[in-house]
């Protein structure tokens, strides 16, 4: 069935997106859907629809989280959490300037990007901090990026604000600005001081840092994981 609030082209579909509290969600005819590129898994009480194709989903990962956890959490409400089982089937573009996500069975351009891996499908990026390099996730779940308390104390504060991660719950952290490059593109970014537990559990894949969405307000990107690329404008 053509969803009826998607733009669709030939092998691409075009969605309405929206922003609450910094996460991502994209309205269809089947409803509505949490965009989550730092969750390997999909989450839902039912098979999902997308772009013409049904996904199986979970109700919960890891036995902590299910669908109904994370909408409290959200603070609105969505049917399901799309994770990277479902992504990695389709290219994708994320413009928060249009309000639009792109999803493209056929390959999109990102010859001019940069090589990007990708972890259980979690893009990995390299993001350049005062010199240093830091390999964080690009996590379209999480509207606060995180770094390790050492690499912000310098950096000029912004104080204290909530966030909540599914394996901490609800917590205060400490927030720094801190200017980047990421993906090619200089960015200034509302950085938190990354708890212990959550810089363990993201340390075992390699990563030290975890970019969140507050980045898609200044640029567009296109994401391939079948290309192993990705572009930032």
């Amino acid at each position: 069935m053509k969803n009826a609030l998607a733009e669709q082209t030939v092998n691409a579909w075009t969605y309405p997106l929206t922003v609450h509290a910094g996460h991502l969600l994209i309205d269809t005819e089947f409803g509505r859907y949490l965009i989550d590129t730092g969750s390997p898994v999909s989450l839902a009480e039912t098979p999902v629809c997308l772009a013409a194709r049904n996904f199986s989903a979970a109700s919960s990962t890891l036995g902590i989280s299910s669908i109904e956890s994370i909408v409290e959490m959200v603070g609105t409400p969505f049917d399901a959490l799309i994770g990277t089982d479902v992504l990695e089937n389709f290219d994708i573009e994320i413009s928060l300037a249009e309000g639009t996500l792109s999803l493209s069975e056929e390959f999109i351009d990102v010859t001019s990007g940069l090589s990007v891996e990708f972890i259980a499908g979690v893009p990995l990026i390299d993001c350049e901090v005062a010199g240093r390099t830091a390999q964080c996730f690009l996590d379209t779940g999480a509207p606060l990026s995180y770094l390790p308390g050492e690499w912000l104390r310098s950096a000029p504060s912004l104080g204290e604000i909530e966030d909540f991660h599914p394996l901490l719950g609800r917590f205060r952290v400490d927030t720094h600005a801190i200017l980047m490059h990421c993906l090619g593109k200089k960015v200034t970014l509302r950085v938190g001081c990354m708890p212990s537990l959550l810089e363990s559990a993201i340390g075992i894949a390699g990563a030290s840092g975890i970019i969140g969405t507050q980045m898609f307000e200044q640029g567009v990107l296109s994401l391939s994981q079948r290309q192993q690329r990705a572009k930032f404008i």
